[in-house]
């Protein structure tokens, strides 16, 4: 991993766990904070969506965008127009999230749960598809899950083969194709399960 990496990814740590300033007045945390919070607290990987980055890849035809989620402006990653036969492996034909190397080597072997928080875009439901790719010996698949019209946890488990070379673990989330409400992800996180 590259020093710029690893400095991005200490970053996005850090404001995840981030503290008010001293004297600063506490408020409670709102439900959506507690779910983020809940989520980032002891993951080997946290990565919030609320500006884009370079870890991203993704085909020219998925639909992304960082729309406000709510009054505070607080953004969130919005995808739309996926590919019905989408590739799972690789970087993905989705959404591909390159996660760090030290979490490849500590997933090897193991078994991780991938944790989005989402919701539908748009009316009443979506759906949406997660898969985690070592990029050398296996993926999961997609996994689909249904959103609905309130931000909620989604989560899929994967046993990780053990690596063989370390050619990079992604992550990548799908929407479903054209003429289907896009879905919006405010965080991911994985752990050992």
């Amino acid at each position: 991993m590259s020093k710029n990496n690893k400095v991005k990814y200490v970053a996005i740590a850090q404001r995840a766990k981030a503290k008010p300033a001293a004297g600063a007045a506490k408020r409670p945390p709102s439900p959506l904070g507690q779910m983020r919070d809940a989520l980032a607290d002891g993951a080997l990987h946290f990565l919030a969506f609320d500006v884009p980055g370079e870890a991203f890849s993704r085909p020219p035809s998925l639909g992304v965008s960082h729309p406000e989620h709510d009054a505070a402006g607080g953004r969130c990653l919005r995808l739309g127009n996926g590919k019905a036969d989408a590739f799972s492996q690789g970087s993905t034909e989705g959404y591909g999230i390159r996660l760090p190397d030290a979490l490849e080597a500590a997933a090897s072997g193991r078994r991780v749960r991938v944790s989005v928080v989402a919701r539908c875009a748009a009316g009443a439901g979506s759906r949406f598809a997660i898969a985690y790719s070592t990029n050398e010996v296996g993926n999961s698949g997609w996994q689909w899950r249904a959103a609905g019209p309130d931000w909620s946890v989604h989560a899929m488990d994967y046993d990780v083969p053990k690596m063989k070379d370390g050619k990079g673990d992604f992550v990548g989330l799908l929407p479903e194709p054209l003429g289907h409400p896009a879905t919006e992800f405010l965080c991911l996180a994985i752990r050992l399960a």
